[in-house]
């Protein structure tokens, strides 16, 4: 079993004690804590039968039947461990199961829920993977819902996590197609220079995409999709596929790459100069070249084949000429 969190309930340096949560059959949850009022302030193990705000009921072994309350403030610091199921998934998302994951959180984060008053608690780290989860999956409309109802106070949210509850609620405007917002909320979330991170960021830019596109603001929504794909460097995978999808859509619905298409026949590749190439078929060509490479395994349309013809690089045409 692994820590997944370490909660300080006051300021002050945590010591580094080995423990493992776990519900017992009473439903109290052992952990490890230190507190000047138990046991002359050494680690140790305590049964904790209810968290709250203001107080926290356990009792101090598995044996005793007396029932103590001590405010959190009193706590130095309480060490929680993962138990399997959590264990189970964190390795669901770790394989980018990201369906059996969200299920699985979604579980715990009723299984958890008496933990939530403490900071970064099994709950909240549950709700916190789940959220990602349903954002790794593009299931939009789930992922706003999930932040509509997030079961941890603002105050107690980390920064990762407010972002990551701001950014599901501006996803879940893509459903109902509310571009111009997407667009303004895009930018003043940008604007606020929150540290968002690559995958938060590579969702922003794959929903400014998609308001462009819209907006038939082409130019600028292949810009976008193009850092969506590239920004969180393979790893969001889900968005990166569809991004250089969309940009390859984009070009080839060009008149300029149609015309091209149309009157250069044959299937041959192509070894003339890079300028015979108008750009936007040379970089149609290049995404259709770095999505197969990416994903083999999630062909394009056959339609899209043609743009083989077009994609040239140093070692294709040393091997074109010689063939020749």
């Amino acid at each position: 079993m692994k820590a997944i969190s370490i909660a300080s309930l006051m300021l002050g340096a945590a010591l580094a004690v080995p423990a493992m949560a776990q519900v017992m059959q009473d439903g109290s949850m052992k952990v490890r804590a230190i507190s000047p009022e138990i046991r002359r302030g050494a680690p140790s193990d305590i049964y904790v039968m209810k968290f709250e705000p203001t107080q926290i009921t356990f009792r101090e072994n598995a044996q005793t039947k007396e029932i103590r309350t001590l405010p959190p403030s009193r706590f130095t610091s309480f060490y929680v461990f993962a138990p399997d199921d959590f264990e189970k998934a964190n390795q669901a998302f770790a394989d980018s199961n990201y369906k059996d994951a969200r299920t699985m959180f979604a579980n715990m984060k009723r299984k958890y829920a008496q933990t939530s008053v403490i900071p970064h608690s099994l709950a909240s780290t549950a709700a916190y993977k789940e959220l990602v989860s349903a954002l790794r999956l593009m299931d939009w409309s789930g992922a706003k819902a999930l932040a509509d109802q997030y079961p941890v106070r603002a105050s107690e949210l980390t920064p990762e996590m407010a972002n990551e509850v701001a950014v599901a609620k501006i996803m879940g405007l893509i459903p109902d197609k509310q571009w111009d917002k997407i667009l303004t909320e895009v930018k003043a979330i940008k604007s606020l220079k929150k540290n968002l991170n690559l995958y938060q960021l590579s969702q922003l830019y794959y929903a400014e995409g998609l308001a462009n596109s819209a907006n038939k603001n082409v130019v600028q929504a292949i810009q976008d999709f193009s850092v969506a794909a590239v920004i969180s460097h393979g790893a969001n995978r889900e968005i990166t596929a569809d991004a250089m999808k969309k940009v390859i859509d984009l070009y080839m619905g060009m008149d300029e790459v149609k015309k091209f298409i149309a009157t250069t026949p044959g299937t041959t590749l192509m070894t003339n100069s890079i300028a015979a190439r108008p750009y936007s078929v040379r970089q149609a060509a290049a995404f259709y070249h770095m999505y197969n490479l990416m994903f083999p395994n999630q062909p394009l349309p056959d339609s899209y084949k043609v743009l083989e013809k077009y994609y040239i690089n140093s070692q294709l045409k040393k091997a074109a000429e010689a063939a020749k």
